[in-house]
């Protein structure tokens, strides 16, 4: 009698166990959604869709997007000047402007990819010795950087730390200020500022006031790239987009009351590497696509866009021009248009 109360109690035990499977429609987590098919007893989950933890506010922007673009003869406009001398310590690519009546910069650019030589890992951190970046500056009295360098960025969605290796293009600024050289970035905590290789940007550098610069960044399409799409949903950004970024004003003594120089460079920094001997590399910067470039310039009391093309700029692949390709297939020359490829590894016959 005992044995078969016992039988009974587990046969009871198995249905109930069978009944409320049936019956659950959640999982314990945030994560999963769970559903039992109890014609068949087959069990599938389905991921759920998280909540942002990132919702940035709009902002206004303040730069000269807007600005007609002019195409005809400007009045004493200073011809393009020489070509500098190559600095060493990195692989880059530059276009310089005449020191003219230039306020400043934009371009219309798709971010390239960072393929990083294996070689090339530094001993003592976890970082590459090579390093990818796309600024922009100017040169009145003193010169000035400001741009999109790969870096750190968060170790998670929650970004209360770095992360200890690059994970994004983040905007910088380096700027001379009563004889100081400062460096700034954008906070690591706000990966709605991250940057990805695909994403298409409007980067603009102007004077807001005299003696100041600014960046302005325009997200223009987010990336497609299936690999960065799934990157940054791991960040927790509403909507899974990049956000507009503007800088903070920061000093350029000159700017907005005198001549200045603006330049674009596209390069492979070497870390601890500035003003040595550029190292052989198998580092890879695949396409920097830039659509479009102009420079800004008022004519008649209007601010207009000047295309940035090359009868306007000197021009450098430093330290030789066989570690890069640039091509211009399917891009309007006459706004400025260009694609750089660097590959120090792999010279061009």
């Amino acid at each position: 009698m005992i044995k078969k109360r016992h039988l009974l109690h587990i046969i009871l035990m198995i249905l109930i166990t069978f009944i409320t499977s049936c019956q659950l429609k959640d999982s314990d987590t945030i994560h999963t959604q769970t559903t039992t098919d109890c014609s068949n007893q087959t069990t599938t989950t389905t991921e759920k869709e998280l909540p942002p933890l990132h919702k940035p506010d709009p902002i206004s922007l303040v730069g000269y997007q807007d600005a007609p673009v002019y195409e005809g003869l400007i009045p004493n406009e200073k011809p393009k000047p020489e070509t500098p001398n190559c600095f060493q310590g990195a692989w880059y690519r530059k276009v310089v402007s005449s020191k003219d009546n230039w306020l400043g910069i934009e371009a219309v650019l798709t971010l390239p990819e960072f393929q990083p030589d294996e070689a090339r890992r530094d001993p003592s951190k976890p970082r590459y010795l090579d390093n990818p970046s796309i600024y922009f500056g100017g040169n009145a009295s003193f010169e000035s950087d400001v741009g999109l360098t790969w870096t750190l960025g968060c170790s998670n969605a929650f970004c209360l730390v770095p992360s200890t290796e690059a994970v994004a293009f983040r905007p910088f600024w380096r700027y001379i200020d009563n004889g100081q050289n400062i460096y700034a970035n954008s906070n690591f905590r706000h990966p709605e500022w991250f940057y990805l290789p695909g994403d298409t940007l409007r980067i603009s550098v102007f004077s807001p006031r005299p003696d100041f610069l600014q960046m302005q960044i325009e997200v223009i399409e987010a990336s497609s790239i299936p690999k960065y799409v799934e990157v940054r949903k791991t960040w927790r950004i509403e909507n899974n987009q990049p956000a507009d970024y503007i800088t903070p004003e920061f000093p350029s003594k000159g700017h907005g009351s005198l001549q200045a120089e603006f330049k674009r460079v596209n390069a492979i920094d070497q870390v601890g590497n500035e003003g040595k001997p550029t190292q052989p590399t198998n580092t890879i910067i695949t396409e920097a696509i830039y659509h479009e470039v102009y420079l800004y310039r008022k004519i008649d009391g209007t601010i207009y866009k000047i295309p940035f093309t090359k009868d306007r700029y000197a021009s450098m692949t430093c330290p030789n021009k066989d570690g890069f390709t640039i091509s211009y297939e399917g891009i309007d020359r006459t706004k400025g248009g260009e694609i750089i490829r660097i590959h120090p590894g792999t010279v061009n016959k």
